[in-house]
């Protein structure tokens, strides 16, 4: 599957390694998901990264942070001079 964040990396062509993993069965609604991954990968949420799209302002913005980080809507949104970013749903 090609994702933005897949994309993004293809581009800059930097090295990277993409996983799958199976999800039936599990029930999202009571772990977190990134540490779930992560944890299924063998690695540690530290070097896990997730993209979330927000928008700042009518400016579309993609955020990269590890699995285990939460990401601040206001400091993306001053990252390109915006003051506030909301999540695309």
């Amino acid at each position: 599957m090609t994702t933005s964040a897949i994309s993004f990396l293809q581009a800059s062509g930097k090295p990277f390694r993409q996983y799958e993993t199976e999800v039936d069965g599990v029930d999202f609604s009571s772990i977190d998901i990134g540490t779930y991954f992560a944890e299924q990968m063998g690695m540690p949420g530290e070097r896990v990264y997730k993209s979330l799209m927000a928008s700042a302002q009518g400016t579309l913005v993609m955020g990269l942070i590890p699995v285990t980080r939460k990401i601040s809507l206001k400091n993306l949104a001053n990252a390109i001079d915006k003051k506030k970013a909301t999540m695309v749903p």
